[in-house]
């Protein structure tokens, strides 16, 4: 069973080191088919790329890459949430997450 954190919305996804107002989170994951586990984790830099602060999680199964991805970037949005960040920019190195988000937030802003 995976956890599921409490989403929080994205400010941006994009690659590149972030302007002054924000604060870039690179999000990766990694499956351990041996113990039958996966886990994941942000880094979060300031705009000259210096270390602020990093946090992982560790899931029991084995899923999908995508899904692993999806789990990690769930977290880091939900850590960020918790941590009171703003204008974070999220790199993920999963183009079929991206993809879909981008999807989301076109429908969205054709919608509203």
């Amino acid at each position: 069973k995976y956890n599921n954190p409490k989403p929080a919305s994205t400010r941006k996804l994009q690659q590149g080191t972030p302007t002054l107002e924000y604060v870039k989170c690179n999000v990766d994951a990694a499956i351990f088919h041996d113990a039958c586990s996966f886990g994941g984790g942000c880094c979060l830099q300031d705009s000259t790329g210096h270390f602020i602060r990093a946090n992982t999680n560790w899931y029991q199964g084995i899923p999908t890459p995508q899904v692993a991805e999806s789990s990690s970037l769930l977290a880091a949005i939900s850590w960020a949430f918790e941590i009171h960040l703003q204008n974070i920019i999220f790199k993920t190195d999963c183009k079929a997450n991206v993809d879909v988000l981008a999807r989301k937030i076109s429908q969205t802003q054709k919608q509203g």
